[in-house]
């Protein structure tokens, strides 16, 4: 687990998505920028890796939570397209 990324993340909203309890995931996963740089965030329950892809540049997210919660900060200051490349076992 990232100390910087944790410190970013709304863990009550978080454990709300996890849960099925929150009325507005994309308000909590949605991608924020920090004074550290761009937080995203998804929740992948079973990925065994996921990725933050941005033109050619390919960024590892770190998983935060067991439950399939991944997040990365990406050394930007304003939110390009991205896609998330998300692996499962083989």
């Amino acid at each position: 687990m990232n100390e910087l990324i944790y410190g970013y993340m709304d863990w009550p909203r978080i454990e709300a998505v996890v849960y099925g309890e929150e009325t507005s995931p994309r308000d909590v996963m949605g991608p924020k920028i920090t004074r550290d740089g761009l937080l995203i965030q998804g929740f992948f329950p079973g990925a065994d890796e996921v990725s933050v892809i941005c033109g050619k540049d390919v960024y590892p997210c770190e998983k935060e939570d067991e439950a399939g919660y991944f997040a990365a900060i990406l050394p930007l200051h304003k939110i390009p397209p991205y896609l998330f490349q998300v692996k499962q076992g083989e």
